[in-house]
């Protein structure tokens, strides 16, 4: 979901997403702009990875940027190529990854690359969940009026 917003100053007219602190409500016609952006960049994204069939057939995030620009002639970084592919697969769209030479994006060509993604982004968020306890107990050490108000994510680690 992005907040978008119109920010008006003299002689200046911007246009931002989440994280302006200043702003006002982006007029209609402005928001459907960037809306049908959204959309396009999700779209041919979607089709240039939907090509890519099988883990020996990746793409990477920049060969997909690349693949973008030759036929929109705009530019989109690999940061956000990473967060429209994060999008499309909150979507539905079955886009896998593997790390593994040439590495990249794919959609599955046999159930086991399913499998074997799915493992991997499961060890992955453990070892991110892992991370929570060990850097609470140093902040509450460095914090220790404040003990108690962090002790609420023990329960998830």
């Amino acid at each position: 979901m992005f907040l978008l917003f119109r920010v008006n100053f003299p002689g200046c007219h911007v246009i931002g997403g989440a994280g302006f602190e200043l702003g006002l409500p982006l007029e209609k016609g402005e928001k459907e702009v960037i809306m049908e952006k959204h959309i396009y960049n999700h779209e041919w994204i979607w089709k240039i990875i939907e090509d890519h069939i099988g883990a020996f057939n990746t793409i990477n995030q920049y060969e997909i940027a690349e693949e973008y620009y030759y036929y929109n002639r705009i530019n989109i970084s690999p940061r956000e190529v990473r967060r429209i592919i994060r999008e499309l697969r909150k979507e539905g769209k079955p886009i896998l990854s593997t790390p593994h030479k040439p590495g990249g994006y794919h959609i599955p060509f046999t159930y086991r690359e399913v499998i074997e993604w799915r493992e991997r982004m499961k060890k992955k968020a453990i070892k991110e969940l892992a991370i929570i306890n060990p850097v609470l107990k140093a902040c509450n050490e460095m914090f220790p009026q404040k003990v108690g108000q962090l002790e609420i994510f023990e329960k998830v680690g």
